[in-house]
């Protein structure tokens, strides 16, 4: 649009919005009229400033890229892909997992049985061991020990 068709549209839009500013005050009152009359003035301010042109240029970029969306078929490839990723992702959840070993299997167990073995030898020879399994169950049960023995529990 050229600088004509900015200067009728905002003329346009002051002397509408003259109408609702004049209807505004006869049926509601002035406080009505007052805020009609400010929204009024801001077609021709923003004229002035050239708001109204930077406005259009965002409208017409908006257009362009709502034009290309539709017709390009790299776009709906690209939206494809991104709805691929995010079921993917979803899909992750369900999924099994390796499981992170535990601080004991990563300071190394001496046992015969692998680190992740549940079985009735692994269970007994952790709990004959001297050595504690981790400081954080060491310090754990220390605290726990000496709430029993104060309490005369052991």
């Amino acid at each position: 649009m050229d600088q004509g068709a900015y200067l009728a549209l905002a003329a346009a839009l002051t002397v509408l919005g003259a109408i609702w500013t004049w209807v505004a005050l006869r049926r509601r009152g002035l406080g009505a009229g007052v805020k009609a009359l400010g929204w009024t003035l801001l077609a021709p301010a923003a004229y002035l400033t050239g708001l109204l042109r930077a406005g259009g240029r965002i409208v017409d970029a908006i257009a362009d890229w709502a034009a290309r969306l539709v017709f390009s078929p790299t776009v709906w490839i690209g939206f494809g892909i991104a709805a691929l990723a995010i079921v993917l992702i979803f899909v992750a959840r369900f999924l099994p997992t390796k499981e992170k070993p535990s601080r004991a299997a990563r300071k190394g167990s001496t046992g015969a049985a692998p680190a992740g073995s549940a079985g009735p030898a692994s269970v007994a020879a952790r709990k004959t061991a001297k050595s504690p399994v981790s400081d954080e169950d060491d310090d754990d049960l220390a605290d726990v020990n000496d709430i029993l023995k104060k309490y005369g529990i052991s």
